[in-house]
């Protein structure tokens, strides 16, 4: 019995592995534009979107799209890189602007939303935000279900 549970425990292990490769695959082969029609498309059904709200909507997502393609391409790393001797001091500041840019973007992001919904959605919409964001803080935990003991 030992033995069917453990291979149980692995198969439902491999399922999640390939389920989440699937995933990374299908949304890297994406562009910009089949990933905003599908976030649109999804934000239409979840919230009723009208024709206005959804070209808004897309919009705002490909707009994203290429801010994030900027700041990967045509980051200040390398100069950043060459003022700092230590690595550790270098990876800890670039975390730390990361982190900060993050917010910022968030703040933006959520304000052009709160213009483009209806009261109603928009409430929606946070409450769909806050759950996605809670998913993704427990992701780990999913992953490194192991307790340890002393």
């Amino acid at each position: 019995m030992l033995v069917g549970i453990t291979s149980f425990a692995q198969n439902k292990q491999n399922r999640d592995n390939q389920d989440s490769k699937k995933h990374t695959e299908r949304s890297d082969r994406m562009t910009a534009e089949q990933r905003a029609d599908e976030l649109t498309r999804k934000l239409t059904k979840d919230l009723d979107l009208d024709r206005a709200q959804q070209a808004r909507v897309r919009n705002l997502y490909l707009k994203q799209a290429g801010d994030r393609y900027d700041e990967r391409h045509n980051s200040s790393d390398k100069e950043l890189k060459e003022d700092l001797k230590d690595r550790k001091e270098y990876m800890k500041n670039r975390r730390k602007a990361i982190k900060e840019n993050m917010k910022d973007d968030k703040k933006a992001y959520m304000a052009d939303f709160k213009q483009i919904l209806n009261e109603k959605q928009y409430m929606k919409f946070e409450e769909m935000q806050q759950k996605r964001e809670e998913k993704f803080r427990n992701r780990g935990n999913k992953r490194n279900n192991k307790s340890y003991k002393d």
